[in-house]
Parts: C-alpha cells; structure tokens; sequence
C-alpha cells in the first residue's frame, strides 16, 4: 500500500470517527448562528409530545436581574445541548453563568460576547441542567430562551423554546423634598418644667413664659404684698 493510500484511509477513519461521535466536547462557535448540529439528518420537528421543554425562574425580567434556567428532559435523557437568550428580533441577549464546579456544562462566547451561550462538555446522559442568566442592562423587549437538544446522534431537536419573558422596568422611588424648610420642634414632654435650653419655662398648658418675665412677676407679687401689710 502505498504512502498516499494509506494517508488517504487515515484521513478517513478520522472523519468517519468525527462523524459517529459529533462533538463531545460541546457545540462549536460555527454554530451559534443556526444552532444546528452538522449530523447529516435532519432535526427532529418541534411538536407539543416532544419530551424536552425550556423553563425559568419567572416571566418578567429588569435590567441585570439573574434568571434561573432549566432545560429539562422529563422521562428522557439527553447527551447535548446548545442554549440562548434571543430577542424579538434573534439576536442573542444576556450572559449566561454556572453553578460553582458544574463540569458538565460550559459557556461559549458566541459573536466574540462572553457567555452568550451554553452547551455540554461530554456525552453523559442528562436529565436536566440548569444555569442562571443575568438580564441585559436595557429593555430589550420580549425574550425567548432557544434550545438546542441532542438525545442521539441521529437524535435531535433545534429551536426548543420557553415562554416569552417581558421587561419590567423597577419602581422609582418617591422624589426627595429638596426644600431647606426647617420643620418647628415640638415642646420638651416635660411641659411643666424647663426646656433643655433652660430659657424658657412652660407652663401649664405648655405655654411658654420666659424665665426673666417669670422673675419679674413673682417680685412685682412679693412687692404688692409688702406694701398691703403697711397699711
């Protein structure tokens, strides 16, 4: 056999090798676009039976809120899957994370944005995963989550989709009142007794009295009785 035979057969065992086996390691960035796996078949038709929804945390998003997500298999097991955020328009929105040590799962950065997808990092069998998505930081409209699931080579199914998530803008807090108005102190509770600055006394009632008007009084009093006892 000569050289070039023999470097001709190798060529094809690896392909053919590539072929049976797809990505193990995960999807690759070429796909991001279309999500779908170069097996030679087609993908299986997204129907209401099929075993394999996308769910989330809630239906509403803000700027830069954290989403769970759960791609689930239900009674089905899976060996792949690619996952996005993508908007009205199919452009891919948000960044994705994962759970500390989670192994099975990376992220790829899918238009040279970091973490703007999800895909596995092995065949092993799954019967979910979950990763949490963090909201863009401005209203981008409705957001659908679309996934990609891989049960056999010959298996698969693209554009498995959530419900809609919807922005919600947060509420404002109420306006600060900016007026340099000083609002009155009230009297001291002790209204029979001095006030802190001792100056003034209050009265029964708290009406106030100044302590000098209070002196002048009690002398003029004593005066008046002095000069009635002369008499």
């Amino acid at each position: 056999m000569s050289d070039v035979t023999l470097l001709s057969c190798v060529i094809l065992l690896t392909l053919a090798v590539s072929g049976v086996h797809g990505y193990p390691t995960g999807a690759p960035l070429t796909q991001c676009a279309d999500m779908t796996p170069q097996h030679g078949v087609a993908a299986r038709p997204i129907i209401p039976s099929i075993p394999y929804s996308v769910t989330m945390s809630k239906n509403t998003y803000y700027s830069g809120e954290r989403h769970t997500v759960m791609v689930m298999g239900g009674n089905s097991q899976f060996k792949g899957l690619m996952l996005q955020a993508r908007d009205a328009n199919g452009q891919r929105v948000g960044t994705f994370s994962l759970s500390p040590g989670d192994l099975s799962l990376k992220l790829l950065d899918c238009g040279g944005v970091a973490g703007t997808a999800v895909t596995h990092t092995g065949r092993n069998l799954k019967n979910s995963v979950t990763v949490t998505w963090t909201a863009p930081m401005m209203d981008m409209g409705s957001v659908t989550f679309r996934a990609t699931v891989v049960e056999q080579y010959n298996t698969f199914y693209v554009g498995v989709l959530s419900q809609p998530v919807t922005y919600m803008a947060m509420a404002q807090p109420p306006p600060m009142n900016n007026t340099n108005t000083m609002a009155p102190v009230p009297p001291n509770d002790n209204t029979n007794g001095m006030n802190n600055d001792m100056n003034t006394y209050y009265g029964p009632g708290g009406s106030a009295v100044s302590l000098a008007g209070s002196l002048l009084a009690l002398f003029l009093g004593v005066a008046a009785v002095l000069s009635f006892l002369r008499l």
